[in-house]
């Protein structure tokens, strides 16, 4: 989570954001079998106050949006749900 590039001290955001005028944003990493699948974020070039909810959001989009890998029918998602809990 970066409230604001402009007064961050730990990193420089990509050029592909400073380019776009990003002011704020949050990634994720999207879980995979034993590595990283792949990260989701969300922009803005408005500063944003981000909350565990605001990564409780993103990570529930997450879950939505890869379900399909999962399983295209429900007994194969609930039971590759089941596995993962």
């Amino acid at each position: 989570m970066v409230e604001d590039f402009a007064s961050e001290s730990r990193f420089a955001p990509s050029e592909i954001l400073a380019v776009h005028g990003i002011r704020s944003g949050l990634e994720v990493i999207i879980g995979g079998a034993g590595a990283p699948y792949g990260i989701l974020g969300g922009y803005s070039r408005r500063r944003c106050t981000f909350s565990p909810e605001s990564e409780t959001l993103i990570t529930a989009s997450i879950g939505i949006s890869i379900y399909p890998i999962d399983g295209m029918d429900a007994s194969r998602l609930l039971k590759n749900a089941n596995t993962a809990m």
